[in-house]
């Protein structure tokens, strides 16, 4: 197995110029509007999926998630440079240390991508214990990880995102201040 490419992005530095980081070629930009940003555009198509498992993800990601990259308690980590193969965006506040999102393109599962890309995001979040929420019909997807970094299941949530489903909750206990 070669090494995974895995690209530290920041949205976090908003200056008084309201210059923002490029999310995949570090390359600054001005900004007027979160959705003409191309590179939050170009990261979105690539999520955008997610809204049948997340009812509102799209406004959840032009809303909370762009501008929690803007202040700094959001953080995208990406694989793949120019093919985008995996995304993890991640949440730092003084309440909470969140996984919010991990994605990785069916092509590249089982390659290390996500557990690179996690790895990462812990790292920034500076807990080994994020809170994360799973689908049930996802699970068995992410055992292989919860298992390795020993997550601990605190909760099983009946309709949390959709009704009738069950949502898996994670390393809750671990983030309660």
């Amino acid at each position: 197995m070669g090494e995974t490419m895995v690209e530290n992005t920041v949205f976090s530095s908003l200056t008084d110029s309201r210059k923002a980081f490029d999310m995949l070629a570090g390359a600054t930009f001005e900004r007027s509007y979160p959705a003409s940003e191309p590179q939050a555009d170009r990261l979105f198509v690539k999520l955008a999926h997610l809204e049948e498992v997340y009812p509102g993800f799209r406004n959840w990601y032009w809303g909370k998630v762009i501008d929690g990259f803007i202040d700094g308690s959001r953080r995208a980590f990406v694989a793949g440079g120019d093919q985008v193969t995996g995304i993890v965006i991640a949440k730092r506040t003084a309440s909470e240390r969140k996984l919010c999102t991990v994605w990785v393109d069916s092509r590249s599962g089982g390659r290390g991508v996500g557990a690179a890309l996690m790895k990462d995001a812990m790292s920034w979040l500076a807990t080994d214990k994020p809170l994360i929420t799973v689908p049930a019909e996802r699970i068995s997807e992410f055992q292989p990880l919860f298992k390795r970094w020993r997550f601990s299941l605190d909760h099983v949530a009946d309709s949390m995102y959709r009704y009738g489903r069950r949502e898996y909750v994670f390393n809750l206990k671990s983030n309660r201040n």
